[in-house]
């Protein structure tokens, strides 16, 4: 399945919208599936003002976590504010959701809703900028 914009151009990457929250996101052909930027979720549910070193912290303390993520979640290219290309800890729903379990928010179980019936319109869809790609 390819996923195209109202122009019939291909997306790979793209941002999710929750709750003003941008989520940078992914689509690999491939799998067929959406990966989602790991740091952008948690800083969604954690509200932290670093929510990389939030991350740090509870893979650290959360062995398992720590484990399941450095195993299961890839890095993946995706476009940053600024367009250019950066490697981004990334999972598609089954990891996220395991993510979600490991981090004590009220807005958890809207986000696991929410990403369960993804593509449906809790997400609006803003096409990252393509960076330097040729």
């Amino acid at each position: 399945m390819k996923i195209t914009n109202e122009k019939g151009k291909k997306i790979q990457n793209s941002l999710a919208i929750f709750e003003n929250f941008k989520i940078r996101r992914h689509y690999d052909e491939k799998k067929e599936e959406w990966y989602f930027s790991v740091i952008d979720i948690v800083a969604v549910l954690s509200e932290s003002v670093n929510p990389t070193d939030y991350f740090k912290k509870l893979r650290k303390r959360d062995y398992e976590l720590g484990i399941y993520v450095g195993t299961n979640c890839p890095q993946i290219e995706i476009a940053t504010e600024s367009g250019k290309l950066r490697k981004t800890l990334t999972g598609n729903t089954e990891h996220i959701l395991r993510i979600i379990q490991s981090i004590p928010s009220k807005k958890a179980e809207p986000f696991k809703g929410n990403l369960i019936n993804f593509p449906l319109p809790f997400f609006s869809v803003i096409p990252a900028k393509a960076g330097n790609q040729k």
